[in-house]
């Protein structure tokens, strides 16, 4: 385990470990999986094969993640999406949080009593 506090590893080097993580919990995956497999890569060419081994470990777990995504935005705004629905007097507000085109973060929202007059199209 690595530990900047009791000098295991450096301040900096601990802090490109937050970075990385803090781009992680953005949606950057594609990103740090970039970094770790360059770094698996150049481990494994130095023959750290355990190093190299826990890398790609880290890895296969964020491409798990990022199976499971399933609403993929092409545009790689950052945008919100709000969306509502209403079923007699319930209805919920739903916010979707969308960064470089992947879902990061869901919100809804219950609303009870809602009285909405529909007009029926004909």
């Amino acid at each position: 385990m690595q530990r900047a506090c009791i000098g295991k590893i450096s301040q900096g080097q601990y802090m490109l470990i937050v970075n990385k993580m803090i781009r992680f919990f953005e949606g950057k995956y594609e990103e740090v999986l970039s970094e770790y497999r360059d770094e698996m890569n150049s481990l494994a060419s130095d023959l750290k094969f355990e190093e190299a081994a826990k890398l790609r470990d880290r890895i296969l777990a964020i491409e798990s993640i990022q199976k499971r995504q399933t609403v993929f935005y092409a545009d790689k705004r950052n945008i919100d999406i709000v969306g509502f629905y209403q079923e007699e007097s319930d209805a919920v507000c739903l916010l979707l949080r969308m960064q470089e085109g992947s879902i990061i973060n869901t919100e809804n929202y219950p609303l009870k009593n809602v009285a909405m007059k529909v007009e029926k199209r004909s």
